[in-house]
């Protein structure tokens, strides 16, 4: 993502963040699940989920990817970088 022009970062615990001099504003998050059987993890399952554009009911604190990089972005520039 910072390829594409956004200043990124984490917040614990699963947050996936822009930063500036002045504020953070969440970007997505992530999702990890673990299977275990016997004391041992057998299978993880990671997701992410990203704000690639302002949704009407996002929060104040909230941002999305096309307003970080002050342009458009499409789904597949994401995914390709």
């Amino acid at each position: 993502l910072e390829r594409l022009g956004a200043p990124v970062g984490l917040k614990w615990p699963n947050d996936l963040v822009a930063r500036s001099s002045s504020e953070i504003r969440k970007l997505g998050g992530i999702l990890v699940e673990a299977d275990v059987k016997h004391g041992q993890t057998t299978e993880l399952l990671i997701g992410l989920g990203l704000n690639l554009r302002r949704a009407p009911s996002q929060p104040q604190n909230a941002s999305d990817l096309e307003a970080e990089c002050s342009r458009l972005i499409s789904a597949h520039a994401v995914i390709s970088e």
